[in-house]
């Protein structure tokens, strides 16, 4: 088995798809379910409903952050208390309607 197909497991017992040293380039990148070690991400959506996922040293350059579902829910909520969350450097958060 390939170890990019195999499981990581979060601190929660919860199984990720493992993308390990890939370079991912103006594409729609689904972020819930998946472990990302030592990935580069150049000009991409980064769509995030909710689901657990992880980074390991990876660098985001000139990326989307895209909010749906559950996900952007709680960034409103957030919002509402005061409290923002500042995307990496180079990157931009956006609040989406319905998934990507």
């Amino acid at each position: 088995m390939a170890e990019e197909n195999k499981a990581f497991q979060t601190s929660d017992k919860v199984p990720l798809e493992i993308c390990k040293d890939r370079r991912f380039s103006k594409t729609l990148v689904i972020l819930d379910g998946r472990f990302f070690s030592k990935c580069h991400f150049d000009d991409c959506r980064l769509s995030y409903a909710g689901g657990p996922f992880d980074f390991e040293d990876c660098q985001l350059t000139g990326c989307q952050i895209v909010l749906v579902g559950p996900a952007a829910a709680v960034l409103v909520g957030f919002e509402r208390m005061g409290l923002y969350i500042t995307p990496p450097r180079g990157s931009r958060l956006v609040v989406a309607q319905k998934r990507v």
